[in-house]
């Protein structure tokens, strides 16, 4: 069902990274063809899978993904996500070894999982045996993994007021304070075809994979001396901190600038080593339009 789709989707880009996302009861805002989430605080464990060794305090404002009930097979979801506000520090936790060994032991399993997945196909097709269909992929045979491939391959990602800071007192010597941070404006991700015209691009005509990123207002800072905030007890105390665009504050390492990457992404399912001459999987090309610095 669309139900289980669209909660597919949404587990599979921010479904880890969210505090108490609920999935199961989404008919009633997918009648509307929009599902909204607001307020919504990101897991304190967001940054454990990277082994980052920091303090994390995380918000998103709003989640938007819009839906086209009607015109599935040719009009591309969007999902927009406004003010992700992110405040990193020195962690005062020790070295967790429990929580390391139980990730790689996951990761082991997973791998083997996928190992024996394979196997089991490339058996079965030796044998001449119908391999079952992958319903965890293929979200049911009334909507096909071809949907799903389409939806995903379209998938139009729109942020908005990006902020990511870090603050520290204790690394510097004196423990003289500082903090840093990248602020964007807007981020989004499109689908083009080969003129690198944004649009739907249905599978049938899908060769490589053509996508063009857009940063708008990309900056980054280094403040020296300021004050950091020790106590956070909410997350709008968090949204009150990071969320404000006022950056007369900051010393920027670079000044607020756009770039738009093309990337082109080589579909073929064969290794790219046999091709002669040899094709690299991914290519790309930045174009930023200003940068600037202004830190003594």
């Amino acid at each position: 069902m669309l139900e289980g789709l669209v909660a597919w989707v949404l587990n599979t880009y921010v479904g880890e990274y969210l505090e108490n996302l609920n999935t199961d009861q989404l008919s009633i805002a997918l009648l509307q063809g929009q599902v909204e989430l607001e307020n919504v605080p990101l897991k304190k464990t967001a940054l454990k899978k990277f082994d980052v060794p920091l303090q994390v305090k995380c918000f998103l404002g709003k989640l938007t993904l819009s839906v086209p009930i009607t015109h599935m097979r040719s009009t591309p979801w969007v999902l927009k996500i406004s003010d992700l506000l992110i405040l990193l520090g020195p962690s005062s936790s020790k070295y967790d070894v429990e929580f390391v060994e139980r990730y790689e032991q996951t990761k082991k399993e997973q791998m083997l999982d996928e190992l024996e997945k394979f196997h089991r196909k490339q058996l079965l097709q030796a044998l001449g045996i119908p391999v079952p269909e992958d319903t965890t992929t293929s979200q049911g045979s009334w909507w096909g993994a071809s949907l799903v491939s389409t939806v995903v391959n379209n998938i139009q990602l729109i942020l908005t007021n990006v902020h990511i800071r870090y603050e520290d007192d204790v690394s510097l010597p004196n423990n003289h304070p500082f903090n840093c941070g990248v602020r964007i404006q807007k981020i989004s991700v499109q689908t083009t075809n080969e003129q690198w015209i944004p649009g739907f691009v249905p599978p049938e005509n899908r060769g490589n994979v053509f996508k063009i990123l857009d940063l708008q207002g990309l900056s980054v800072y280094w403040n020296s001396g300021q004050k950091i905030n020790e106590e956070v007890p909410s997350y709008k105390d968090l949204q009150k901190i990071l969320a404000p665009e006022d950056t007369r504050n900051n010393s920027f390492i670079l000044q607020p600038f756009n770039v738009s990457l093309r990337m082109e992404k080589n579909a073929s399912k064969f290794p790219l080593k046999a091709t002669k001459p040899s094709s690299p999987r991914f290519k790309g090309a930045a174009a930023p339009e200003m940068e600037a610095s202004d830190v003594d």
